[in-house]
């Protein structure tokens, strides 16, 4: 299998694709195969500090407002992406194309085999009722169909999951450990980090919100990764591949609860303020997994003030965590893939 060639799409739209692509593809490259890559603008620039002998492609990002009517953009986009991984399918021994959350493929034949790395959430026995009342419905319409074709059109669908949490069988879809990068010791600064921060990619007025809140709770003690870079009294950082390391050194975190906040907070054991995006519907789902692991505090927008004085109180102590499953779906995604090469 050694030098065999694979294709890896990448969704660049927030950092949870990105930071457990990363893993992944240093596990495939740890098997001896060779990955190109095919990313948006941001997530290229900042691969390309990291793997230094992959070729690296660049197709257009799509964002929410692409998806107002009419939808020109959307279907501009989606048809040049569409056109540049067609393209490069043919014109490449490829053995495998990998995609996380890249739909173009899917309205591709590649004639070789598709797995998709992606959150299955429908498949849990249990859903709480109480989870998707306080979802927007479209939310829960999309994340089932989003599962209904994960589960149909790919060859096999890898969906990293918490050990303790039951699943139905389902066709089609391996779970894995959830994926953690491992924090390399290429960093020695030790500058105070503080609170830090980590915007979602996926509302700006919560965003905007959040920072005036941290800085009257935080001034001074306070570090955005990203961010507007409006306030004084806080210190913005630009996201990076040293992300995590920063993670690491903070006292204590306030994020969302997309599924790689949610697998990182529970992985670093460190205080923390999770807040869940309005009306999503696998962020909710992931706030119920926090609430049931650890002892962090998981908080609603009508009680975000009360919630950041308690962080104050613990943000010099370790939060207790009873999630006793491992973090090693990287090196597991790796081996499933191996297997569907090799057969």
């Amino acid at each position: 299998m050694a030098g065999l060639k694979v294709l890896y799409l990448m969704n660049g739209y927030g950092f949870g694709n990105l930071t457990r692509s990363i893993p992944i593809i240093e596990s495939l490259e740890a098997a001896q195969f060779k990955v190109d890559i095919v990313t948006s603008l941001r997530n290229k620039a900042l691969l390309q500090a990291s793997f230094h002998s992959n070729q690296i492609f660049e197709m257009n990002q799509h964002s929410y407002s692409d998806l107002q009517p009419p939808g020109k953009r959307f279907f501009g986009k989606f048809f040049k992406n569409l056109k540049l991984i067609k393209t490069l399918i043919e014109e490449n021994d490829y053995s495998l194309v990998i995609t996380d959350s890249v739909y173009e493929v899917f309205f591709i034949n590649p004639k070789i085999p598709l797995v998709s790395i992606n959150n299955i959430h429908f498949s849990k026995t249990k859903v709480n009722k109480n989870t998707v009342a306080s979802s927007d419905f479209s939310s829960v319409i999309l994340e089932f169909c989003d599962e209904w074709l994960l589960r149909k059109l790919p060859d096999l669908t890898i969906s990293p999951s918490f050990k303790n949490r039951r699943h139905r069988e389902t066709p089609g879809v391996k779970f894995v450990e959830p994926i953690v990068r491992k924090c390399l010791n290429e960093e020695h600064a030790f500058d105070d980090v503080g609170v830090l921060y980590i915007p979602s990619g996926g509302d700006q007025k919560v965003q905007d919100r959040m920072e005036l809140l941290l800085e009257r709770h935080f001034p001074n003690n306070c570090t955005v990764l990203g961010g507007s870079g409006r306030s004084k009294k806080l210190t913005y950082k630009k996201p990076s591949l040293k992300n995590y390391s920063l993670m690491r050194r903070a006292k204590a975190l306030v994020t969302n609860t997309g599924f790689m906040s949610t697998t990182e907070l529970i992985y670093l054991k460190k205080p923390f303020l999770a807040v869940p995006l309005k009306g999503h519907f696998e962020q909710n789902l992931n706030s119920n997994v926090l609430k049931e692991f650890t002892t962090g505090i998981v908080s609603s927008y009508a009680n975000l003030d009360q919630d950041f004085e308690a962080l104050k109180e613990r943000d010099q102590v370790s939060i207790e965590v009873t999630y006793s499953g491992g973090f090693n779906g990287a090196t597991q995604a790796a081996s499933l893939i191996g297997e569907i090469i090799g057969s």
